[in-house]
């Protein structure tokens, strides 16, 4: 597990929503880009309570996949939004077997990472050092 404890959470419940998803086609668009489409749920968000419902709509996604790149882009821009890839792209990876790119793992969700704040000396206790 290379995700912080919360972004961890935010994947574990989009990988939870795979199982409300359908694949559906694929279309090759290009030399090296296809086209996959999934049918998905459309979840509801109740302000109040802040819980999601799943409703009885479905709506159609597509995913750009890149074979030479092996980079997917989808048209619910999850991962543009808030960085974390959507269950689309992971299930189109799941579907072709294929490794998930570390761009998709942003530097600043991964808990390898080095941080430079945490370098730093504060005296809280002992006024002589700085």
């Amino acid at each position: 597990m290379c995700y912080t404890d919360m972004k961890f959470k935010e994947i574990q419940h989009e990988c939870s929503r795979i199982m409300f998803l359908h694949y559906f086609q694929n279309i090759v668009t290009s030399d090296n880009v296809t086209e996959y489409t999934f049918e998905d749920t459309v979840w509801f968000r109740n302000k109040e309570t802040k819980k999601e419902f799943l409703t009885e709509y479905k709506r159609n996604y597509q995913v750009h996949f890149d074979m030479r790149s092996k980079l997917a882009e989808c048209e619910c821009n999850l991962f543009k939004h808030s960085g974390i890839m959507c269950h689309h792209m992971i299930k189109l990876y799941n579907i072709l077997g294929e490794e998930v790119p570390d761009r998709y793992i942003m530097r600043r969700w991964r808990k390898d990472v080095l941080r430079k704040h945490t370098h730093v000396k504060v005296a809280y206790h002992d006024p002589s050092k700085t």
